[in-house]
């Protein structure tokens, strides 16, 4: 039965799968469930939408929240109107200064209504996380939570539905536009009898942390604009800033939107701060009663403690929880008590120019007494509060698997600032009372408060705390391009067992390979495009230095590739039998290593170009290797799987031909999916000017440019147009008697390749041609083991010399 186009059909007892790519959506029930099923309407809107910023994001955890019995009054007005069908606005901006608690308000609301089946959507900003710091992904978030709510299932999702499939461009039109046809438009079609029974109200929090003014009022122009038709309510959340409040004052917003200040609830505020800091002292006194002195069990801090800290708070519940928390979790060894006393007894800065004084010299005296030590804390707090900007090529770094970026995780810092194992952790450990460090190594850390990066971001605030600008995109670069050679230094050292040099970068030994940064293979690409920005530092230089494209051959050609994006078209597959597998090889897969070396190329050649006598002297180490690299290497593998490597070899002759190309790289390799898992049966890239010692049943063979030049003419693989059947060639290359292979080939089709044969060959024979040959150690194997001798005990070792056969 087809079911092309059909929508909201019921199949009971039954199970249905909707082939991907006919367009339907369709709903099945199973007893009393309902499942609403999307095949691309929900995983385009996905693709754009900001799951942090739902209210009930793992990525907020623990969200902010108030505590029973507090903030009765203002939520006992703010649920009046959510809940006033007469209101004369659907538009109310409450407003407050930092750390009043407007975020913990908009998350009591949106849970209380979630349960009531009121709440409509939800978009929570942040200055703090670069996936909800902007306004791109606003208008997705909104209409995915829309098409997705079970309330609006017959409603509003096929109106949503049908924008995406018949306007495919939809995600990439204007905001204004997005709005207007996934929100405004489709909501203005449900009959108006209809929504007295719908989920109507939709909370913005932190609309000041969006981290455009300019997007802050064009969110607010939107809303406006909508106000009229759209029957949604907003309640939206800021600090008072002057743009924002200018804004809702204009007299073109009709109706008016409704006000509520938060800091006209002076006295309830005074009497919820001081019942929480009653409650979570009470809670300390419980967990912490091993610490402290019996007669202190009962009472402490007292009375008067509590009313002196309700009065540092200046109505700021983000200064009562910093300090609870704090006491609670401070650093080893000072007890509650101990870290109390700090608190009390800091001294406030004489005519401080701070909104907020007393809140900044709590952070003072936390970052004092948590061990601040200048500059590597430092470092790593200005990376946290620096939101990085997806650019260019280097969009994904540090990503794992399909997660976001996590270049603020305990991981990435280590890596990115040249850390040892641990010490990120170590040095944020007397901090968790303002940022949240998640257990796990690969997640973000999270400030808890806009009003601690606004401090160190400060300098007449944080004083010596102060840990300069934001991080720009250049610098960004700076730190990343190094990070992600080592990186790949590593990786390729890691790669090797059997390497031509040590198993260390930077003195630290290889303990695995990392699962992440998938983006390094581009960060050649990168440095070639945006030279002109980037200075070569010694921590570019250090990472060049110690990089070795013989080990990077050897490693990428053992890696897997998605498929390239370049629009290749699909090429013919090689098959080689080894034993009993096969192992297939496609022309996306040669493309790739070949782009990889390419991309390396140019990078080498511009840092050639740019280099003066110092840069370059101090680059010497790279490019000594990237010389004896690009004039040509031998390759060396057991002889027992010669078959099985011969495709390898063309791999390599094509890489190395490549990069004599006349016109610059303008693709890029996709990210590595896997590697070949078998590495008794590996290839090793060596240099030719090296002594190294190979297992004796091992074949050496040597990679010259000249010939893969030739190689590239008579079989035209970057084109993909093969003329000769993929068969025949194969069969040409049959052996891996290199010499031979463009020989055999030219004979396919003799009459029109023997003059490109005939003159390469001659090109080929110039002097100056000839490369030193190579110093080879054969390690005797007396076993019939067919497989890698080299971690076997050999008694003895005879040495040769080999040379280039012309």
């Amino acid at each position: 039965m087809s079911f092309k186009r059909n929508r909201n059909f019921q199949v009971n007892d039954s199970v249905v799968n909707d082939s991907s790519g006919n367009g339907n959506t369709f709903s099945t029930h199973v007893g009393d469930n309902y499942h609403q099923h999307f095949s691309r309407t929900e995983s385009n809107l996905s693709s754009r939408v900001a799951f942090n910023a739902l209210h009930d994001a793992e990525a907020r955890y623990p969200q902010p929240n108030i505590l029973a019995g507090t903030r009765e009054e203002i939520i006992g007005k703010l649920t009046h109107w959510c809940e006033d069908d007469s209101k004369s606005s659907r538009v109310y901006w409450v407003n407050g200064a930092a750390g009043v608690g407007k975020s913990a308000i908009a998350q009591a609301l949106c849970e209380k209504y979630t349960q009531t089946g009121k709440l409509a959507a939800a978009f929570f900003f942040s200055r703090n996380d670069s996936s909800r710091d902007k306004l791109d992904p606003f208008v997705a978030t909104i209409a995915h939570q829309l098409a997705t709510c079970k309330a609006f299932k017959s409603l509003i999702t096929p109106l949503i539905e049908h924008v995406i499939h018949s306007t495919p461009g939809i995600l990439h039109k204007n905001l204004e536009d997005q709005f207007k046809m996934l929100i405004q438009e489709p909501c203005a079609q449900v009959d108006p009898r209809n929504w007295a029974q719908l989920p109507r109200l939709v909370i913005l929090d932190g609309v000041d942390e969006c981290i455009d003014v300019n997007s802050q009022k064009r969110l607010l122009q939107m809303i406006q604009n909508a106000t009229p038709t759209l029957p949604l309510d907003f309640l939206i959340l800021s600090r008072p800033e002057s743009h924002i409040s200018d804004t809702f004052s204009l007299e073109s917003f009709t109706p008016s939107p409704s006000r509520l200040a938060l800091g006209d609830f002076t006295e309830s505020v005074r009497a919820d701060i001081k019942r929480y800091l009653c409650h979570e002292f009470a809670r300390i006194r419980q967990e912490h009663r091993r610490t402290l002195d019996s007669s202190l069990q009962a009472s402490w801090p007292g009375d008067s403690v509590i009313d002196q800290l309700v009065s540092k708070a200046t109505g700021q519940f983000m200064f009562a929880r910093t300090t609870t928390t704090y006491i609670d979790t401070g650093k080893a060894p000072a007890t509650p008590v101990l870290r109390l006393d700090i608190i009390l007894h800091a001294k406030r800065v004489v005519n401080s120019s701070s909104p907020y004084p007393d809140l900044d010299l709590l952070y003072s005296q936390i970052l004092k007494y948590c061990g601040y030590e200048g500059r590597k804390l430092r470092e790593i707090l200005r990376l946290i509060v620096s939101p990085f900007d997806k650019v260019k090529i280097l969009e994904s770094p540090f990503r794992l698997h399909d997660s976001p970026p996590v270049l603020q995780s305990l991981w990435a810092l280590e890596k990115l600032l040249e850390m040892s194992q641990g010490e990120a952790a170590a040095l944020l450990s007397g901090l968790h009372s303002i940022l949240a460090i998640p257990t796990s190594k690969t997640e973000n850390i999270v400030v808890l408060h806009a009003s601690f990066s606004e401090f160190l971001l400060d300098k007449q605030r944080a004083g010596v705390y102060y840990v300069g600008s934001k991080l720009s995109s250049q610098e960004w670069f700076q730190l990343l391009i190094p990070c992600q050679i080592r990186m790949l230094s590593r990786y390729c050292v890691e790669d090797n067992h059997w390497s031509t040099q040590s198993p260390k970068i930077h003195g630290q030994p290889i303990d695995g390979v990392d699962d992440g940064d998938l983006g390094s293979l581009n960060v050649w690409k990168c440095l070639y495009e945006s030279f002109t920005s980037i200075a070569v530092n010694k921590q570019i230089t250090a990472a060049l230095n110690v990089f070795d494209p013989h080990l990077y051959l050897t490693a990428i050609i053992h890696w897997g590739y998605k498929l390239l994006s370049a629009g290749w078209g699909r090429p013919p597959i090689f098959k080689v039998n080894k034993g009993f597998e096969a192992y297939t090889y496609d022309q996306n897969y040669i493309v790739s290593v070949e782009m990889q070396i390419r991309m390396f190329h140019d990078a080498y050649r511009m840092l050639l170009k740019i280099s003066d006598n110092r840069s370059r002297s101090s680059l010497q180490d790279f490019f000594i290797r990237c010389k004896s690299f690009f004039r040509g290497f031998y390759v060396s593998f057991p002889s027992h799987i010669s078959g099985a490597v011969k495709y390898m070899l063309v791999i390599c002759h094509l890489a190395i031909s490549s990069s004599r190309d006349a016109y610059p790289l303008i693709g890029a390799a996709e990210p590595i999916m896997f590697r070949y898992p078998d590495r008794k049966w590996m290839i090793r890239v060596l240099p030719s000017n090296s002594g190294v010692a190979i297992p004796s049943r091992w074949e050496v063979k040597y990679i010259d440019p000249t010939e893969g030049e030739l190689l590239r003419k008579l079989l035209p693989l970057p084109r993909f147009d093969l003329s000769i059947n993929s068969q025949s060639i194969m069969e040409a290359l049959g052996s891996t008697e290199i010499e031979r292979w463009t020989y055999e080939i030219a004979r396919l089709d003799w009459e029109t390749t023997w003059i490109t044969y005939l003159l390469g060959k001659l090109a080929g024979s110039i002097p100056g041609k000839w490369v030193m040959s190579l110093k080879v150690v054969l390690e005797e194997d007396d076993s019939e083991d067919e497989h890698d001798s080299e971690n076997q005990k050999l008694p003895e070792r005879r040495s040769t010399r080999l040379r280039r056969i012309p």
